[in-house]
């Protein structure tokens, strides 16, 4: 998957096993292609197992549209609810 689109990502994930941070979040587009989100998160589950992925569109808390998926290990992660 590492190319000149994906680039950003391995760098994130190089800063992430350097500082170890307790939590995370990582948000990208919901409309990339199903293998990239299955190598995304095979490759943040190798850091961090309890990672989750959610997809969530804006619309339900706010004027804008705007369909993201959000990869996290925050403990109590819930989809909004339509405003």
């Amino acid at each position: 998957m590492q190319g000149e689109k994906s680039s950003l990502f391995y760098e994130y994930v190089r800063v992430l096993k350097e500082t170890k941070p307790r939590y995370f979040l990582l948000e990208n587009v919901a409309s990339m292609k199903p293998v990239y989100r299955e190598e995304i998160t095979k490759t943040l589950k190798e850091i961090y197992p309890d990672t989750e992925c959610y997809f969530i569109d804006s619309s339900l808390v706010s004027a804008q549209k705007r369909r993201r998926l959000y990869w996290t290990n925050i403990p109590g992660v819930e989809i909004p609810q339509d405003r």
